[in-house]
């Protein structure tokens, strides 16, 4: 009986004798030494059977994409942990021999897979196993584009493209960041500006005609900033954007008065 769950939970299975039903024991997946492809997120529900693994009955699991094979009575730290690409959600044995069929392969495919334990090779062939299917079609098309894009020149017909300009990439994500930085080292162009939000002028507001703008805060931020301090802010992110110019809020003119945002030429978010 298997069971289900994310990250290091759900690597177990009940063990029942039918014959004595308070006779139990748990194999656990989580005490194998080569655990590593078993915490992959992936379709997990452990599904069991019994096999003849090189003369020595043992169980078979399949655990999404991977099979675990555990000898009968050895220790749990001694389960052979055997990873392939895609998960598989159907599994059969075949009760007359040492064979098990797998089916319903999230590649997307309708194809099936009989793995016979008995050929030496079959762990080999498992581990390199390419189901068809939409997914291994689309991962197929995927990485002959990136080769053909290595070897690409563009022709001398075709136009430069206009700028594009991303302005609100948060590069605080380390992930993003690399993303960016990757794109920067070899384009210039799309072009991703600096900035970012931050709080706004506190100004003397008395003389606007306009009792809307007089009075208009955004509850968002917060208005105690000086002149100075706007501008340095504003100066440090244009400085850390190389020149390409940056991005921040500021388009409403109740966040800062007109002579401060006439000082710098802004994209507005």
């Amino acid at each position: 009986m298997g069971r289900t769950g994310a990250q290091a939970e759900g690597m177990t299975f009940r063990i029942i004798d039918t014959k004595s039903p308070n006779k139990q024991s748990v194999q656990d997946f989580s005490k194998s030494k080569d655990k590593a492809s078993l915490r992959r997120g992936m379709y997990r529900v452990i599904q069991p059977e019994v096999i003849d693994n090189n003369g020595k009955p043992a169980y078979m699991s399949l655990f999404g994409s991977n099979i675990v094979i555990s000898n009968i009575g050895e220790a749990q730290t001694a389960a052979e942990v055997i990873p392939t690409r895609f998960s598989f959600n159907d599994m059969f044995k075949d009760p007359n021999s040492n064979k098990v069929i797998l089916a319903s392969v999230q590649s997307g495919g309708g194809a099936i897979h009989i793995i016979n334990f008995d050929n030496k090779e079959w762990k080999n062939e498992y581990k390199k196993l390419n189901p068809p299917g939409k997914i291994q079609e689309i991962l197929s098309n995927s990485a002959k584009i990136k080769q053909n894009l290595k070897s690409f020149k563009k022709p001398s017909y075709q136009k430069e493209s206009a700028p594009v300009y991303f302005m609100s990439e948060n590069r605080n994500n380390p992930d993003a960041s690399k993303a960016i930085e990757n794109i920067e080292a070899r384009y210039s162009n799309p072009i991703f500006l600096n900035g970012g939000n931050f709080d706004k002028e506190n100004w003397d507001r008395s003389e606007m005609t306009s009792e809307i703008c007089k009075n208009k805060r955004d509850g968002r931020m917060k208005y105690i900033l000086s002149q100075s301090e706007v501008l340095d802010i504003i100066e440090k992110k244009h400085q850390k954007s190389n020149g390409k110019g940056i991005s921040y809020w500021g388009n409403k003119s109740w966040r800062y008065r007109s002579n401060c945002s006439k000082k710098y030429c802004f994209y507005k978010w």
